[in-house]
This record gives structure tokens, C-alpha cells and sequence, in this order.
């Protein structure tokens, strides 16, 4: 079984949930339900360019990310749908899956994976 690697910076990742805390109140309820709406079909979430928040890239499959627009040259494997590693019970075979979606994601550039 592999070991996730620990984060380099754990000193900055806290100062980061500070900082991203102390936004949280700054937001209006509007704001924050807008920051979790999609933005368009360019696959981001909404942003709060008042805060200088981006919007954020996210990715959605179940089965892999695979490339958006038909002229994509981009091509990424598709995986077995998700309920049949959850029968393997392998712990490895999941974190290779993972993996899977992660290199995926980075090729997307995406942020966060639905």
C-alpha cells in the first residue's frame, strides 16, 4: 500500500485557511452561494473578483477526465465506472486510481475534481 506524501509547506497551507477564513465573513450569502455555481460551460466555478478570489478550474467524470471541445487533440484513458474498485477492496488499486485522476486533472488544469 502506498503512503500519501506529506504536504512541503504545512506552515504556509495554515496561514492559507487563515487568510481564506477571515474572507468567509466578508462574503455576502449571495456571494458565496454565486461561488458555488458554475460560471459558464468553460468548466469554472464563479469567482469574487471584490476579494481577488479566482475562479476555480474543475473537472467532472466518474470515469476519468477526458478532453472538452471536438478539435481537442488531448486524449486521456477512461476507467471502469467507480463501483467496481469499490468491490475489489484494494486499497492499492484505489490509490492508483486516484492517481489516475490526479495526472488527469493536472493535464486540464484543473483544480478540483467533481
Amino acid at each position: 500500500m502506498h503512503r500519501r506524501p506529506s504536504h512541503k509547506h504545512p506552515k504556509l497551507l495554515k496561514r492559507l485557511g487563515h487568510i481564506f477564513a477571515s474572507l468567509l465573513p466578508s462574503l455576502t450569502l449571495e456571494q458565496k452561494i454565486y461561488l458555488l455555481s458554475g460560471q459558464d460551460f468553460s468548466a469554472a466555478a464563479a469567482a469574487a473578483p471584490r476579494l481577488y478570489i479566482p475562479p476555480i478550474r474543475v473537472a467532472e467524470s466518474i470515469k476519468g477526465i477526458h478532453p472538452s471541445g471536438i478539435h481537442s487533440r488531448l486524449t486521456t484513458a477512461s476507467f471502469r465506472s467507480i463501483i467496481w474498485y469499490a468491490f475489489a477492496w484494494d486499497n492499492s488499486l484505489l490509490y492508483y486510481l486516484g492517481s489516475g485522476f490526479v495526472q488527469q486533472a493536472r493535464l486540464r488544469s484543473a483544480q478540483v475534481m467533481l
